[in-house]
């Protein structure tokens, strides 16, 4: 079932990138993305820099995501610009992102100091542009470990699964969603959920790579 917003359809499971607004925070974060793209001139990312929002629309209107209120789950305002990807090569892997972005939620409304923003350099927003890339095999083993380190008695491995920032939260589902129906938690998206910024994502979906993993542009909308 679509859900019509702004002329364009869009289905549960589809990841929404929004445009910089022009605010503070917002320039902050494409900043960050910009500084964090030296590394690499030739990247499409560097052209993706003013993406600096990511969150799941999980439908009837509303996406779930995390921001300075933390983790919830809202209706689309009419008020922001968003570039829209939806994921086909599995369509169970997209409903289910978006369950898991919605228990998430629901868990942070239940357990007190879960689903806060995360905004520091470690692992912050700003701070995700800056850090180089891990191996695969090190941030598959991250997703893999997230459900034991929730409940973990270590609370350095704990704490790592109790903050957000709103690409992190979005990729953790799609790692998480994948790795239950595609073996592998980069099945979906080969990008490391710990370390991805909205730049990334977009030059991730536009990408060749991208797209044979299933992943096209719907469209834009305000929303």
């Amino acid at each position: 079932m679509c859900d019509v917003i702004s002329g364009v359809p869009l289905e549960k499971g589809d990841i929404l990138l929004e445009r910089s607004n022009g605010s503070f925070t917002h320039g902050l974060i494409a900043f960050g993305q910009k500084v964090g793209n030296l590394r690499n001139l030739f990247s499409l990312s560097a052209s993706k820099a003013t993406t600096v929002h990511a969150a799941i629309y999980v439908g009837a209107g509303r996406v779930s995501q995390s921001h300075g209120e933390g983790l919830t789950t809202d209706p689309l305002n009419g008020h922001e610009r968003w570039k829209v990807y939806r994921y086909n090569k599995m369509a169970h892997i997209a409903d289910a992102a978006a369950d898991i972005a919605q228990n998430l939620v629901i868990r942070s409304r239940n357990d007190e100091g879960f689903g806060a923003y995360n905004k520091g350099l470690n692992r912050g927003a700003v701070g995700s542009a800056l850090k180089a890339k891990r191996e695969d095999v090190f941030s598959a083993n991250d997703v893999s470990n997230y459900l034991t380190n929730l409940y973990s008695a270590n609370q350095e491995a704990r704490m790592k699964t109790r903050t957000f920032f709103c690409s992190n939260f979005t990729v953790l589902c799609y790692s998480l969603a994948s790795e239950m129906f595609g073996q592998t938690p980069h099945y979906a998206i080969n990008l490391d959920y710990e370390r991805a910024s909205p730049s990334e994502m977009a030059r991730y979906f536009e990408s060749a790579e991208g797209q044979v993993a299933g992943w096209t542009r719907v469209g834009e909308i305000t929303g």
